[in-house]
């Protein structure tokens, strides 16, 4: 099994203990200055102090692996690295994923985050409570999407490479695990992630992530957002 294959188990590991202990209130905090005990109904739960502050250590992962994703469409629709190009119709296809992902961003971040502050705001009412845990489970359904996207139009540069094993003008972009973001193409070292212009796997990973942005739209329709009034 290769590195990606362990890196994606990983992941899906690491986001399945982020819901446990997000969702899972009645566990004690790691530090009193964090959160609060509340009573409710004889059950104890524990709200944040600082909500505000909280949510974007909740959502970075989610954050960082939507970031990624769009940056390799960014890089698809600029193409401008010279060489050999991809074709007009995937240009056409990223720049409407990508438009069509920062919508859903959009809608996504802001309702995720209302039903946060309500819940943690009211954290005695089940109901809140209910909805903001089927957020964060679709929350981490996209994590795992983004980077099943990701790997799929992405290559590692063989570690054991002693020499540049792709021309520079066949590649469309790098992808910097270290710094979690996506540049133009460059030299391609040993141990690094790159996606080629292979217009056929482009096309093929960018149908089925958008397909699955769909489903879930249509399970998240705008008008079953919250219209809760809540403080920070």
């Amino acid at each position: 099994m290769n590195k990606k294959y362990y890196i994606f188990l990983a992941a899906i590991i690491i986001v399945a203990a982020l819901v446990y202990f997000i969702t899972r209130q009645t566990i004690s905090p790691k530090a009193d200055d964090e959160q609060m005990a509340v009573t409710c109904s004889g059950k104890t739960v524990f709200r944040y102090r600082n909500p505000s502050e909280i949510f974007p250590v909740i959502i970075r992962d989610y954050a960082t692996n939507f970031s990624i994703a769009s940056g390799v469409l960014n890089q698809l629709v600029v193409d401008s690295s010279g060489g050999s190009s991809v074709s007009t119709d995937v240009k056409n296809n990223a720049k409407q994923l990508r438009d069509q992902l920062n919508q859903d961003n959009i809608f996504f971040e802001n309702t995720l985050k209302a039903y946060f502050l309500a819940s943690n705001n009211d954290p005695c009412n089940d109901s809140l409570r209910y909805m903001y845990t089927a957020y964060i489970k679709e929350m981490t359904e996209k994590v795992i999407e983004l980077k099943q996207f990701v790997n799929q139009v992405s290559t590692e540069v063989p570690a054991t490479s002693t020499s540049e094993p792709f021309p520079p003008e066949e590649v469309a972009a790098v992808i910097d695990t270290a710094n979690n973001k996506v540049t133009a193409p460059a030299p391609n070292m040993p141990g690094e992630i790159v996606v080629l212009k292979n217009d056929i796997k482009l096309n093929a990973a960018m149908e089925k992530l958008q397909n699955k942005y769909e489903v879930s739209k249509t399970r998240l329709k705008p008008d079953a957002a919250p219209s809760i009034k809540v403080n920070p």
